[in-house]
């Protein structure tokens, strides 16, 4: 799932680009560590500046954020963040709405 921010009445034709881009969740069963690795380097490579991974198996939620080239090459996320179910996450373009990590999970 992508969230981005409405649309300006000009940029209805256009498509939106990573930096555009709020928020990318991945809900993690079986590919977690593609998603944790392969994917976020994509994302961060694409600008977007924050990526969830909602892991099923171990039932918590990964927060990546601040993308960024590394010196080796590639991209990658500078913050990353574990929240277990009784702890709440908050998007970056909401700061102001806590989410229980509970209600991502199963």
């Amino acid at each position: 799932m992508a969230v981005y921010p409405p649309p300006r009445a000009r940029d209805y034709t256009d498509h939106p680009t990573g930096a555009d881009t709020l928020l990318v969740v991945e809900i993690s069963d079986s590919s977690l560590d593609f998603d944790t690795t392969t994917k976020a380097e994509l994302y961060a490579e694409d600008g977007i500046r924050e990526y969830w991974v909602v892991d099923l198996v171990n039932r918590h939620v990964l927060v990546f954020r601040d993308p960024a080239a590394i010196a080796a090459g590639g991209h990658t996320y500078l913050t990353r963040l574990t929240s277990g179910p009784a702890d709440t996450v908050s998007p970056l373009a909401a700061p102001n709405t806590p989410i229980r990590v509970a209600d991502l999970l199963p």
